[in-house]
Order: C-alpha cells, then sequence, then structure tokens
C-alpha cells in the first residue's frame, strides 16, 4: 500500500510540473540540439528589421521571421 502510494504520488508531481512536455513551445526548431541553438527575439513589427539586421552583422547562419501569433 505505500509502494503504490509512493509511485503514484511521483506521478502526480510529474503530471503536475509539466514534465514531460507534450507542447513544444513556440519558436522551437527541432535542429537545435547538440551544437546549435536559436534565440527567439519577440518585438513589435517597427523593431523587427533591426533586429533582424542586428543578427546578421553579428553572424547569425540563419535569421527566420515569424508572423505574430
Amino acid at each position: 500500500m505505500v509502494l503504490l502510494g509512493g509511485i503514484f504520488g511521483f506521478l502526480g508531481v510529474l503530471g503536475l510540473s509539466g514534465i514531460p512536455a507534450t507542447e513544444m513551445a513556440p519558436g522551437y526548431g527541432g535542429r537545435f540540439g547538440e551544437d546549435r541553438f536559436g534565440i527567439v527575439v519577440r518585438c513589435d513589427e517597427a523593431e523587427a528589421a533591426r533586429v533582424e539586421s542586428m543578427m546578421k552583422e553579428s553572424g547569425a547562419e540563419e535569421v527566420v521571421r515569424e508572423g505574430v501569433q
């Protein structure tokens, strides 16, 4: 009985903490992993061109602009 309580308590903690994640975060790309990383920048449309140029000047391999959700 104690063992079942421990198991269900552990499963309850996992379920309430969101582990494992069932939804991917907005902006997540599956290609980011061992040797790459990505940055998500949320800004107004008026600032998007300036942020994009700053990223390219800093040596970004790829800059992708996504629409507002």
